[in-house]
């Protein structure tokens, strides 16, 4: 069964899952990774949210924002 962006909703196929970093797991709460619930996000998506924006501010400002809320469901 494919796996699916939390984001983009790009659809990636089995075969390219072996590739580890096809698909990757974002922290929704950083400084706690242990304990932190994550999202699965494709490569580009991945990227583009830590291009953005710093941990701080992921952590600050959209931990609680719709969209990062969203995700969570």
């Amino acid at each position: 069964m494919p796996t699916t962006c939390a984001l983009c909703r790009r659809s990636i196929p089995d075969e390219r899952i072996d590739d580890p970093q096809v698909i990757q797991e974002h922290h929704l709460r950083p400084e706690r990774r242990a304990e932190s619930p994550t999202v699965d996000l494709c490569r580009p998506c991945h990227k583009q949210i830590h291009a953005l924006f710093t941990n701080e501010e992921l952590r600050e400002d959209y931990r609680d924002h719709p969209l990062i809320a969203s995700l969570k469901q």
